[in-house]
């Protein structure tokens, strides 16, 4: 027989086939999966009435974002970084009238809205329009239509009429400046001096030429310019708007005549930025130039913002090559990584598990070079963007709308708008990490590295980062090192990029040296420590006192507690100036005791009931387990993070000191690293920090559960009584839940690992997971989402009540959009992994996506089933937070959460995936049958099913892996 190579020749062709076969294969399963994706028209919101609103659509670009108001044409927050343009741009006037607006639609390439009829005679005029950002760059792009439909009379005929005359009057403010050199808070505000700007007008008095508007800041090198696409049709009368000047407004207006049922378009393009040249003088020649670009080519670009869009969203789930669990970027790709696809016949999650992707890519963008480190083109995510509702004359809104209409306006109007522009939050990106680590583990980590690199100020001391400079913002939240833990910790897990840990990061030495990635790891988890409360009659009871020290700076921050009474809602939120003090965790000033009048005292370091006995809800009262004694230096384990709501909820004065949440978070992070340990082969490191997590999670349980079967937990502060006040809040609910049940399996994993006698009882009852659960249901869930504060916590109850829990995010009217996904995830916790009742609630909230992306919050009211997005308390519109709801699909429903230094067996790599699913994936999954294609791990490319064909769905099992080499 012939040979190839010492190959017998039949042997040869055929495996030559079946590599063809396989290649051929796997490169056309992907567009398979990718046509289970839902196209972005499927994801675009419903036309809602803007009275059943709060807030009007945003959009975003990769670039920049824009907001709407409460009209037909006019934004809002134009913002492309580090430009911002004027907080109101297009005023619209018919025959003298503002135009109403009545319906809106959100679609990530586009807003659109419809305008009441404007009754004239037998006629009625309806006004739409269309605003896109231009893909990637500074400019928008409207399409306004006005039509002259016949009126329905009562005796059911339509009388055809002649056409009508309208006087159309638009007034454009084309202003842009920089931002402010201290960040977003632009302190100088808007100019209220003339000479704040440069201004030309183009004012054409002959058919065919375009009416241009531009404005130059003499601050800095900001040009602003609009451009009327359609030729000048001969009747347009320009004029300096008399009443704006001191915004150097243009007002344009035109009388039309109508045809009855045919429409008349109107095109427009605004753009903001430098001269591209930055040469002297040209400023208006060059914006004129690319307006012009603009309206030759408008129907291109206007195409181009959705087709960008597309492109996006296909790459999202278009696998990266695959190398390796973590793939270099390989351009002209904007992500490193990539999302698995979900196939499933539920409708309810598939649209959640999208539009939680969809609401994450909203906030992507290309253009903060901090978090690109200097490499144009390289993707990195926002907080979040959106609105601040702002009225001018002209601008309608509702009346039950509180608009901010700045005291300050110089100070005060664009901070709470821009302050989410550039800026990541430590926990907000703690809350969708899982789904970027797969997305674009590259950008991921080299938001850890700017992270950590941080000197004097670091994460320690602020909320979040500007993606611009790469400096710190604002105050520290008591979340922060749970946050910065879980952000690498996952990262690590996800990826297996187990050569980060070993990184030296920093340039300031810590002791004996510079410190790795590894060892900061540590120092965040048992961050808690220098923060414990001292026992009764310990000398640490005198010394307590501002152990964490005060920040310097200036900054902002959140009124509350006696600071918020009698303000109202628009003013829940001041702010700081350079010069004032940046407040941090655990410092005691005067104002310590402001915050409230709390309920009447109740003592409970030392509560009722023998040493070793248990109460109802099966918790140990006083006892005392043998490692305690192993650090007994006059502290407890429980850790105080001060006496400042900013510090925490902001809007909720009593959650201070010792919150449930915290401990129980700080118990999960403590035994995550116990795990590391154990995965490193230092047993005794790990034994010792799993008896850490017990202790501190008995000590939870003892001293903050409230008792009685309610479910619920108090906040105790260090004062003479050790005074345990009720808080009725989700983020106890999610966080207790979480972090004790994954601590549980962490510790009984430890134990097993290294032959110890382990105890097996969790280390939060089942009696209390239970009573949790009801208090849930029972005081926070509504028809389709959830309340952050229970109507019956005592703050409520008061009269009068504090304003400031008004807020839908942390307050009684709503919830954080990430407390609704990670509540669902609670409930399966304290249902041992079952998640039948779960699926059920989880399914109830895919109609908030009905008006748009996963924003700040969605507000609740008894008059309405559905939740619905607001604007109260200066909630975004768009937000990163909204990953959570597909964290929560790929963790929990799908139970993909793999452990730290994953064992990639080259001969059982199936073995390896199987134990990272095994712990959470048993449980009952509520009937369901999906699949999860594409699934970056790190034994390979993998598919999961839920299902698999059976008639009653349970667990999870692995349907496929495909090795990357």
């Amino acid at each position: 027989m012939w040979k190839v190579r010492g190959t017998p020749l039949l042997t040869h062709l055929r495996a030559r086939a079946y590599g063809i076969f396989f290649i051929a294969h796997f490169l056309a399963s992907w567009p398979l999966t990718l046509a289970q994706v839902p196209t972005l028209e499927e994801l675009a919101g419903d036309w809602t009435k803007i009275s059943t609103l709060r807030d009007t659509p945003s959009l975003s670009n990769w670039q920049g974002s824009v907001g709407t108001n409460h009209a037909v044409v006019d934004t809002t927050a134009f913002i492309a970084p580090p430009f911002v343009g004027s907080p109101s741009m297009v005023t619209l006037r018919v025959n003298g009238e503002a135009v109403e607006l009545d319906t809106v639609r959100w679609a990530v390439y586009a807003a659109c809205r419809r305008s009441k009829p404007i009754v004239v005679g037998d006629l009625r005029l309806l006004v739409t329009s269309e605003l896109r950002m231009a893909w990637n760059d500074s400019a928008l792009l409207w399409k306004i239509q006005f039509e002259n439909v016949p009126t329905d009379h009562a005796d059911g005929n339509t009388r055809e009429s002649a056409d009508e005359r309208h006087t159309l009057e638009f007034s454009v403010q084309a202003m842009a400046r920089r931002r402010h050199e201290m960040g977003w808070l632009l302190s100088e505000g808007l100019p209220t001096d003339p000479s704040d700007f440069q201004t030309a007008m183009v004012f054409p008095n002959e058919s065919g030429q375009r009416a241009m508007v531009m404005h130059a800041d003499t601050l800095s090198e900001a040009v602003g310019g609009f451009v009327f696409v359609d030729p000048q049709p001969g009747a347009w009368a320009w004029v300096a708007d008399e009443q704006e000047r001191n915004r150097s407004a243009a007002v344009g207006t035109v009388e039309l005549s109508l045809p009855s049922g045919t429409p008349v378009t109107v095109r427009l393009v605004a753009a903001m930025g430098p001269p591209a040249s930055g040469l002297p003088g040209t400023a208006f020649e060059e914006m004129g130039l690319r307006l012009e670009g603009y309206a030759a080519h408008f129907d291109a670009h206007f195409q181009g913002a959705r087709d960008g869009w597309d492109a996006i969203w296909h790459e999202a789930f278009t696998p990266a090559p695959p190398s390796s669990p973590l793939p270099p970027p390989s351009p002209p790709r904007t992500f490193s990584g990539h999302l698995p696809t979900l196939i499933t016949q539920d409708s309810s999650l598939r649209r959640l598990y999208y539009m939680s992707a969809l609401s994450l890519l909203a906030t992507g963008r290309t253009s903060l070079s901090a978090f690109s480190h200097g490499v144009p083109g390289l993707s990195s995510f926002v907080t979040g963007f959106g609105n601040t509702c702002w009225t001018r004359p002209g601008h309608l809104a509702p009346a039950e709308i509180e608009c901010v209409k700045p005291a300050r306006p110089r100070e005060t109007l664009h901070t709470p708008v821009y302050i989410g522009a550039t800026a990541q939050f430590y926990w907000d990106t703690s809350l969708r990490v899982l789904l970027t680590a797969l997305l674009d583990p590259a950008a991921m980590r080299r938001y850890i590295l700017t992270m950590l690199s941080l000197e004097e100020q670091g994460f320690e001391r602020s909320f979040g980062l500007d993606g611009m400079t790469g400096e710190p913002l604002g105050y520290e939240y008591a979340f922060n090192a749970h946050s910065v833990f879980t952000v690498i910790a996952t990262y690590v897990r996800v990826t297996n990029d187990t050569a980060l840990l070993g990184l030296k990061i920093g340039t300031a030495e810590r002791g004996e040296g510079i410190l790795t990635v590894g060892q900061r790891l540590e120092e965040v988890a048992l961050d808690w420590r220098r923060r414990r409360v001292p026992k009764p009659g310990s000398k640490g009871r005198e010394s307590e006192a501002g152990r964490a020290g005060p920040m310097p700076g200036g900054g902002l921050r959140t009124m509350s507690g006696s600071d918020a009474e009698g303000v109202e809602d628009r003013e829940i939120m001041s702010w700081h100036w350079p010069g004032d003090r940046r407040r941090s965790c655990n410092t005691r000033t005067s104002e310590s005791e402001e915050f409230a009048e709390s309920p009447p005292p109740k003592g409970v370091l030392g509560l009722e009931g023998a040493v070793g006995t248990v109460d109802e809800d099966g918790v140990s009262r006083g006892e005392r387990a043998p490692e305690d004694d192993e650090d007994d230096d006059g502290y407890f384990y429980i850790a105080d993070y001060g006496p400042r709501p900013e510090n925490f909820l902001e809007c909720v004065p009593t959650y201070i000191h010792v919150v449930p949440a915290l401990q129980a978070a700080n118990v999960e992070i403590t035994a995550s690293l116990a795990t590391l340990r154990s995965a490193e082969g230092n047993r005794s490191g790990a034994v010792r920090l799993e008896k850490m997590a017990r202790r501190l999670a008995r000590e939870t349980v003892e001293h903050l559960y409230m008792g009685g079967g309610a479910g619920t937990w108090g906040c105790l502060y260090p004062d003479k009584e050790y005074s345990l006040v009720p808080v009725r809040h989700i983020v106890d609910f999610v966080y207790v839940s979480r972090g004790l049940a994954l601590a549980s399996k962490a510790c009984a994993a430890i134990d097993k690992a290294h032959g110890l006698a382990g105890n097996s009882t969790p280390l939060i009852p089942p009696a209390i997971a239970g009573a949790m659960s009801f208090f849930f249901h029972d005081e926070l869930r509504t028809p389709s989402w959830t309340r952050a504060l229970s109507l019956y916590d005592e703050l409520n109850l008061k009269v009068p009540r504090p304003h400031s829990i008004l807020r839908p995010d942390h307050g009684i009217t709503g919830a954080f959009d990430a407390w609704a996904a990670l509540a669902v995830e609670a409930l399966a916790y304290n249902d041992e992994g079952d998640w039948d009742e779960a699926l059920e609630v989880l399914r109830s909230m895919a109609a908030a996506t009905q008006d748009g992306p996963f924003g700040q919050a969605h507000e609740v009211t008894e008059m309405t089933q559905s939740a619905f997005k607001t604007i109260r308390g200066f909630t975004r519109f768009a937000a990163d937070n909204g990953g959570s709801f597909g964290e929560v699909i790929l963790r929990g429903v799908f139970a993909y959460n793999p452990p730290f230094l994953a064992p990639v067996e080259e001969t059982k790599p199936f073995k390896g995936l199987e134990r990272a699913i095994q712990d959470g994936g048993q449980g009952a999954r509520g009937g369901l049958f999906a699949t999860l294609e594409g699934l970056r791990t790190p034994w390979g490319m993998a598919s999961l099913e839920i299902g698999g064909g059976e008639e009653e769905s349970g667990g999870v099992q692995i349907k496929d892996l495909k090795s990357y080499t």
